[in-house]
């Protein structure tokens, strides 16, 4: 379009005001907890495992200074105090049945029969307290299998299945169940052809 005779043409002003800057995004650690991650990442392992038990000194009911802790010794090759700071936090949390779960997941990723074995006597435990939590079924499951307890494993889910939650808190907890029932079988399977054709029939029973 031309403008007309005589007339102005206003050109459009430029921008110069500066971009907005994006927020950077928030530090998820801090504190304490920050210096012992930092000092790992930098294969800092003693001043991690130093920092880790001031730490648990000062709030010994703190599982993340246990935690912390466990995971120092780990970088610094001592698996059996590991263990020792998971077993001190399932005393300090002794009634609390997510506190148990939590710390035998830890201890599996120790590695070893021992730690295994902890793990699977918590879980155990755990599982007596919070029967109405699926987790506390599915946990020791996978545990058992770990430790080549299919038979337990199998046990565990079918009692599982046979007294249903008595909420509806967990509406797949029975779909969870059975598809773990399906993997121990399979898995059971696999290192016992010879239990195939049984654990075939056992499994639609349960479907």
């Amino acid at each position: 379009m031309v403008a007309a005779e005589g007339a102005t043409v206003t050109q459009p002003q430029e921008d110069r005001r500066p971009p907005k800057r994006k927020p950077e995004p928030a530090d998820p650690w801090n504190g304490t907890f920050k210096e012992v991650m930092t000092a790992l990442a930098t294969t800092r392992a003693r001043k991690a495992l130093e920092l880790a038990q001031a730490w648990r000194a000062r709030t010994p009911g703190d599982y993340l200074a246990w935690d912390r802790a466990r995971r120092a010794y780990e970088a610094r090759h001592m698996p059996e105090l590991a263990e020792r700071a998971y077993g001190s936090l399932i005393d300090l949390y002794s009634e609390r049945a997510d506190m148990r779960r939590y710390a035998a997941s830890r201890l599996e990723t120790l590695g070893g029969a021992r730690s295994l074995a902890l793990a699977i006597d918590c879980l155990h435990k755990a599982r007596e307290q919070r029967a109405d939590h699926p987790s506390s079924h599915h946990l020791l499951a996978m545990a058992l299998v770990k430790a080549g307890r299919y038979d337990q494993a199998l046990s565990v889910l079918q009692e599982a299945l046979a007294t249903p939650p008595p909420d509806v808190r967990f509406p797949g907890a029975a779909r969870m169940l059975r598809e773990d029932l399906a993997a121990v079988a399979a898995a059971w399977g696999l290192r016992e052809p010879s239990r195939r054709d049984t654990l075939t029939r056992e499994l639609a029973s349960w479907a």
